[in-house]
């Protein structure tokens, strides 16, 4: 028997020493897997099992694309309400001006330069001239975000249209929790003294009549408004209109249902002149009226902007209600003051038109005709 567990002995201990030699290579080969193994990966491997894992954070270039991509969204959405409440071209183009609508594509590299060459931003004030069902306002709104966003549109049927696209933007989800920068007015913009408190100034200008281009250039040059968007080539706005201002650049644009292209052009203001308005001019100084506005408190408004200014300080749902209880009044017969102030000046009347010279003249030759055959008679 003792024989047997000597045997036995030898057994276990050579089974043992085999053991801590498989033990001796498996922790030498962990050794040697750990040592290529980077720290981040081991980190991600302990943490991956049910740890939530540190956040990195994205990089500038990353960040900017995600909050452009989201900001295209956003955009996009808006122009999708507009389309559904006053379709792709904008309704009826009623009067005798000239309408446009841009696309969506063609305006965005109108922002695109704004905001890289003419320093459009979050702290700027915006304002279009004929803003028509108020696409370019809307844009702006969202795309950077500017403090303010102001519309004013001679003819009132297109200004209807962009109070039903406004109760429609502001209806949108996205839009609840922001605070309410657009409004669109009904007006004469020659009925206004300077474009305080706007530092950008855009318009849709081909088909302004030269009389009003003329009263723009010196509203301008009295402003302290530093950018000119038109789509006049600058011998036009320079040279023939007289304002004071540099060509910087242009942007190719096409129409909306149409293959017409208009280029815009990107003007600023000379060093030389701006800001000044009060000591070159103390008729325009007392005309222009101080507003202590919620909304950063603007220093100089002009009469003709302040009531729109005014209406910004209900917030997006005082804003709704305004509109509501405008096109209650409108649909029940109800006449406005604005309606009254619109009509002073008929539309027709800024476009030069040759039919009163034509039947004065017509009306004169057929008294002659007359007068010769009662002539002949009596002879």
């Amino acid at each position: 028997m003792a024989p047997i567990v000597a045997v036995g002995e030898d057994a276990v201990s050579s089974e043992n020493v085999t053991f801590d030699s498989r033990k001796r290579k498996s922790q030498n080969t962990k050794l040697k897997s750990n040592a290529a193994t980077p720290v981040s990966n081991k980190k991600r491997a302990r943490l991956s099992i049910g740890t939530p894992g540190k956040v990195t954070p994205l990089a500038d270039i990353r960040e900017r694309e995600v909050e452009r991509t989201f900001t295209e969204h956003e955009v996009s959405e808006v122009y999708k309400a507009i389309r559904k409440q006053t379709g792709s071209l904008g309704g009826n183009a009623a009067g005798g001006a000239i309408y446009g609508e841009i696309t969506q594509a063609s305006f965005q590299r109108v922002v695109d330069y704004l905001k890289e060459f003419c320093e459009l931003s979050e702290s700027s004030r915006f304002i279009d001239v004929g803003s028509g069902l108020g696409k370019p306002n809307f844009h702006v709104a969202v795309d950077p975000g500017v403090q303010l966003s102001y519309g004013i549109e001679l003819e009132e049927l297109r200004w209807h249209l962009s109070l039903h696209n406004l109760r429609s933007v502001l209806s949108l989800e996205s839009q609840r929790l922001k605070p309410v920068s657009t409004v669109f007015t009904a007006g004469d913009i020659t009925h206004a003294h300077t474009f305080e408190p706007f530092s950008h100034v855009y318009s849709f200008d081909v088909g302004f009549p030269p009389d009003v281009m003329d009263k723009m250039a010196l509203m301008f040059n009295r402003s302290s408004a530093k950018y000119y968007a038109s789509f006049h080539a600058p011998r036009k706005v320079v040279d023939m209109y007289g304002f004071a201002v540099e060509n910087i650049g242009r942007v190719a644009t096409s129409m909306a249902g149409s293959s017409e292209g208009h280029q815009c052009y990107f003007y600023r203001r000379l060093a030389s002149t701006g800001g000044d308005k009060k000591v070159k001019n103390d008729k325009v100084e007392a005309q222009v009226s101080s507003v202590s506005n919620d909304i950063n408190s603007w220093i100089d408004v002009d009469p003709l902007f302040s009531k729109g200014i005014e209406l910004l300080k209900g917030g997006r749902e005082g804003m709704i209600e305004w509109v509501i209880d405008f096109f209650a009044q409108a649909n029940a017969g109800r006449t406005r003051r604005q309606k009254r102030e619109l009509r002073e000046r008929p539309i027709d009347s800024y476009y030069p038109t040759v039919k009163s010279h034509v039947l004065a003249t017509t009306k004169g030759k057929s008294t002659e005709k007359r007068a010769k055959r009662k002539i002949k008679l009596f002879v």
